[in-house]
């Protein structure tokens, strides 16, 4: 017979480093984007900005794919760690043994 054990609270923990990561990611997409904007404007040429407009753009919508991605991945974690966590209790409750007087 196997055995294996599941920690909620180190569940918890990986959804909410998960969910920080998920924050760093947005927040490095907006600095990536303004900085390629940056570039192209600073090059003096139309076509130059136009591209790093639209370069900005893709970065942009790459980096937030990877978000949602991860923040669904941060809620999957976070409702496993609330369900092994409830049957952890319930199963608690059922195999205690019941002492006699």
């Amino acid at each position: 017979m196997s055995r294996f054990e599941i920690d909620p609270w180190a569940l918890e923990t990986a959804a909410t480093t998960v969910r920080t990561a998920v924050e760093e990611l947005r927040a490095a997409s907006q600095r990536i984007s303004g900085a390629l904007v940056l570039v192209g404007s600073a090059g003096g040429s139309a076509v130059l900005a136009g591209t790093s407009s639209v370069v900005s753009q893709r970065w942009s919508q790459g980096l937030a794919q990877y978000a949602e991605a991860g923040l669904s991945l941060s809620v999957a974690t976070q409702r496993a760690a609330e369900l092994y966590d409830l049957v952890e209790r319930q199963a608690r409750g059922r195999f205690t043994p019941v002492g006699r007087p």
